[in-house]
């Protein structure tokens, strides 16, 4: 809206709003008196009502007379009470508006001058909030530039020096010298490593480029099973995979969701002991697909449950494990979240394992 300090036209004070209440009261019950006096005098004089006819008349009188002083006592706040109620729903309003961080919005002065100096406050407080919030995203949106770029610089040099330690492997060399390579090549593995996980951080902040398509949840579901489930049997972990109705689809990025299926999975099989168990259910649950992954491990730790989707989040109480970044279930939530779906973190009743519940809007009939 601009500067408002411009617009000091105020119309009324909180003060002067009590003030006419109070005025209104006294001038209400003086007419009132006014009136009783004069009637009570013209009927008398007139002799209109016999105290014969009428024995109580003065009582009644002063009953009702007592009964309209009360109305004018009660209504009047009321409505003075609805009138600055009214004036000041603005300040909800800018407020509510603040809460859902968006500060792209007009304030109308209410025509009160307190409830107006604080909505001044507040729309300079919106327009220096507006402007910091700028100024940071700007910053976070070049620190992720900077990140995207220089893990794309290390591609090429990395390449190089795979290609090297590849010929220093084939060519002729003491026992020792292929140790020293392959420390080598095991320590750039690790630089691959590293910085897929930061290339793929980039790309959840950034937001995921969607190619939707239809697809059939339960299919997915049992390819990354599939796969998973033999390197499940060389732990003896088993993995139960139910679906409650074939042919549950949906639109989605069918590359996605087969990576947030995999990254869970993958997660149970780091966590779950020798012979220990996985279960993947997928059901309906409304206008929801619901697919569920429990384990039988150590389950999440509390702060795991508050945090565990947050990004660079590792526990080092119950689910931590080496080789693990921190990245994982953030980016699962990044993905789920651009599909309109939810992620929920918990502890299985039965098992005390770790137990993601993950909620995704149907296809629309």
């Amino acid at each position: 809206m601009g500067n408002l300090k411009n617009r000091k036209k105020y119309k009324a004070t909180l003060l002067s709003i009590v003030m006419r209440a109070v005025y209104g009261i006294g001038f209400g019950i003086i007419a009132l008196t006014t009136c009783v006096l004069i009637f009570l005098y013209f009927t008398a004089k007139k002799g209109i009502f016999s105290a014969k006819v009428y024995p109580n008349i003065e009582l009644a009188i002063v009953i009702i007379y007592l009964c309209i002083v009360v109305c004018f006592i009660i209504f009047i706040p009321l409505m003075t009470v609805k009138r600055i109620r009214k004036r000041g729903q603005s300040i909800l309003n800018v407020t509510e508006k603040i809460k859902e961080q968006d500060l792209d919005f007009n304030i109308c002065l209410s025509g009160v001058k307190e409830i107006d100096q604080i909505l001044e406050s507040m729309d300079d407080m919106r327009i220096a909030l507006k402007k910091a919030l700028e100024t940071q995203w700007r910053l976070e949106q070049n620190r992720k530039d900077q990140i995207s770029a220089l893990a794309h610089d290390f591609k090429t040099p990395i390449t190089v020096l795979k290609g090297n330690i590849d010929l220093l492997q084939s060519s002729k060399l003491d026992d020792a010298c292929k140790d020293y390579v392959e420390d080598a090549k095991i320590s750039l593995k690790q630089i691959e490593t590293y910085l897929s996980q930061l290339l793929e951080m980039t790309r959840a902040e950034r937001g995921y480029v969607l190619d939707k398509q239809i697809i059939d949840l339960g299919e997915i579901l049992d390819n990354v099973v599939s796969v998973i489930t033999r390197i499940a049997d060389e732990k003896e972990i088993s993995i139960i995979s139910e679906k409650e109705k074939e042919n549950i689809c949906l639109s989605a990025d069918r590359t996605l969701l087969e990576r947030v299926f995999n990254n869970l999975i993958s997660n149970s099989l780091d966590f779950t002991s020798q012979k220990g168990v996985i279960k993947i259910i997928l059901t309906t649950e409304e206008s929801n697909a619901v697919i569920s992954v429990t384990d039988s491990g150590c389950g999440f730790s509390p702060n795991a449950i508050k945090h565990g989707m947050e990004q660079f989040y590792m526990d080092d109480t119950s689910r931590g494990r080496k080789n693990h970044y921190g990245l994982g279930l953030y980016i699962v939530d990044s993905i789920i979240k651009q599909h309109d779906g939810t992620i929920h973190l918990a502890n299985d009743e039965i098992t005390g394992g770790a137990k993601v519940t993950i909620h995704i809007p149907l296809m629309k009939e």
